[in-house]
Formats: structure tokens, sequence, C-alpha cells
């Protein structure tokens, strides 16, 4: 699986809201692939944009199929932090572009930079 920049805006997006279940947006980026919107759900878990309750085994308590389920998820100041980089369509873009432009497949973090400098710029702060 391959990061989709796309899907973790949706996600983050779907996570604010705190939708009962993932929203046309993410099924469709996903092309409706559980699988591929479980593991962006589990590295942005992982990565600490978003918190999932644990069951008293340390386990996430997901579905059997380990669907995560997108109520259940909430965002951590971090994940608010790139959502408020990321919201705004043409400001993705101008991110995308931008990553694109020095290879395509970055690291969260390198996405995160990118993403703070470029809303930055695009505010007038920098």
């Amino acid at each position: 699986m391959k990061r989709d920049y796309d899907l973790i805006r949706f996600i983050l997006i779907d996570v604010e809201a705190d939708v009962d279940e993932w929203s046309d947006a993410v099924n469709q980026q996903a092309k409706a692939e559980y699988d591929v919107i479980n593991g962006h759900v589990e590295l942005l878990v992982d990565h600490g944009e978003l918190k999932y309750p644990t069951d008293n085994k340390g386990q996430y308590d997901v579905l059997i199929d380990g669907t995560w389920i997108p109520s259940l998820c909430k965002l951590t100041m971090e994940g608010h932090d790139l959502l408020g980089n990321i919201r705004n369509p043409s400001i993705f873009k101008k991110i995308k572009q931008k990553v694109e432009n020095i290879g395509g497949q970055v690291s969260l973090e390198i996405f995160k930079t990118v993403a703070a400098e470029t809303f930055k710029s695009a505010v007038g702060i920098s």
C-alpha cells in the first residue's frame, strides 16, 4: 500500500466531523477497499495524528474484520495541526505539487513540513 495523502486528508476531515461511517470521499479515494482505509487509519494512529481506544489488553478496539470505526477515532493536537494545514483545497493542491516536485512519495514528516510551510506562505506568515 502506498500512502495516499488525499485519503489521509479525507480521513482527518471525517474524524473531525465525528462521522459514524466513512464518507463517500474516503470510500471513493480508497476505491471502497477497506484494507486501504484501515491501513491509512492505522498509520495515522501509529504516527500520533489520531487516537483510538484500546481494550484492557492494549489491543485496538477494531471490528472482528479489522475495520477501524471512524466515530471512535479522535484527532490529537498533531492531527488538528495537520488538518489545519491541508484542509483548504487550493492550499492542499499546492502542497501536493511541491511534494510531486521532490519525488511524490515522501515521509509523513516531510509532508507535514511542506504542508506547514506552504500554509504559512499562503496566509502570509512567512
